[in-house]
């Protein structure tokens, strides 16, 4: 019974944290004029972490469109984590 909870508890845990955010269809009201903004980071699945937005990792966050997720933490790692930077024009 225990070995049972342990396996559900588990799953639950890998099922949470691989559902990602809706990507919004209002895009109308995001600013891609210039630098990434935190709401940008937010409406297209990132994470704000107060200074960048962040990329990658086990939960799966996402760039903006025109940006893509580089500078990974730990390199090469499954998990690891970047930093979305604008793609050059």
């Amino acid at each position: 019974m225990r070995s049972y909870l342990l396996c559900l508890l588990l799953v639950s845990i890998f099922l949470f944290g691989c559902v990602s955010k809706p990507v919004s269809s209002n895009l109308s009201t995001v600013d891609v004029s210039n630098a990434i903004t935190q709401s940008m980071c937010d409406q297209y699945g990132g994470h704000w972490n107060g200074t960048s937005c962040v990329c990658g990792g086990f939960p799966g966050f996402r760039c903006p469109p025109t940006y893509f997720c580089t500078n990974y933490s730990p390199e090469y790692a499954s998990d690891a984590m970047g930093v979305c930077k604008r793609v050059s024009q």
